[in-house]
């Protein structure tokens, strides 16, 4: 999301308020310093999903920049190879996540509220690397009506985060209130016309912008920042099922300042974090890969 969009939106507020099912987990809190971080290649400015898949990361720009897929050294952070995709636009990519033969690409931004119908690309990974024109299919959805105040209210939410569990894809919307918090939602992951399914409302503290799912051990990691561009990962683990917050939670802060980090992922031994470059008046921070060694 471009950073004169978080401004905007940190001044305006969305008009929603909390609803039912509200779940304000108690944190057990900590700190992780990167274990390394390299600047990000120039051709991604706006970096905003992030998944790790045949040895390396991969990722795109944010909304108005050409849709393209960037296939990214681990290492470095430096493209390996760029893959184009045919026939679709990019309005607002947010996410990027996947499953054993599929990734999955969220046009799922809505900054202003102003969309009304969102969409994710399904793009077969076989035919992404072997042809130049790869097998995508889509699946378009709109919100329900929520309760807020006692009033049901239809709104066009914000979302930048997204996992696939199952055959569900779980969808966690970026709300900027006074304390911050996500809802989090459900579609099939099957191409077709959805209305989103209301599950539960978290409270955050922070702006969610990127999600990572495991099954070995069960555990869901949010990623995010506070109104003051602080960075952190939120991790729910020992649930059952996908009974999310039935377990441990954890608040963990990264240690690196004013960034707007927008995706992570994991090779099943580190974790990766990326940011985009922003800049506001004096300060500038240039979009960055960060590597982490959790516990």
């Amino acid at each position: 999301m471009p950073i004169r969009y978080y401004y905007l939106l940190l001044l305006l507020s969305l008009a929603a308020s909390a609803q039912k099912n509200v779940f304000d987990p108690d944190f057990k809190r900590s700190a992780i310093k990167p274990s390394a971080s390299f600047i990000v290649d120039g051709k991604i400015p706006e970096a905003s999903g992030l998944v790790f898949w045949n040895d390396q990361l991969w990722t795109h720009n944010d909304g108005g920049h050409p849709a393209t897929l960037f296939a990214l050294d681990p290492n470095t952070a430096s493209v390996v190879k760029e893959y184009k995709l045919p026939g679709i636009r990019n309005r607002d990519f947010e996410e990027l996540t996947q499953d054993s033969t599929y990734f999955y690409l969220g046009d799922i931004g809505n900054n202003l509220g102003d969309t009304d119908t969102l969409h994710i690309y399904r793009i077969d990974k076989k035919s992404l690397i072997d042809s130049s024109k790869p097998n995508i299919e889509k699946l378009t959805f709109v919100w329900p009506e929520t309760t807020n105040d006692g009033i049901k209210q239809k709104i066009n939410f914000n979302c930048e985060a997204m996992v696939i569990i199952n055959d569900l894809i779980y969808l966690f919307t970026k709300e900027h209130k006074t304390r911050c918090e996500t809802k989090i939602f459900s579609i099939p992951k099957r191409p077709g016309k959805y209305t989103a399914k209301y599950i539960r409302t978290l409270k955050t503290k922070i702006l969610v912008t990127g999600a990572y799912y495991s099954n070995d051990p069960n555990t869901l990691t949010l990623l995010g920042y506070s109104l003051t561009l602080r960075p952190f990962l939120l991790v729910f683990s020992n649930f059952k099922d996908t009974d999310f917050f039935s377990g441990d939670a954890k608040k963990i802060k990264i240690k690196s300042r004013f960034r707007q980090t927008e995706g992570i992922a994991s090779d099943g031994n580190d974790f990766f974090v990326i940011s985009e470059y922003w800049n506001f008046w004096f300060v500038h921070s240039r979009g960055r890969l960060f590597k982490l060694k959790m516990d």
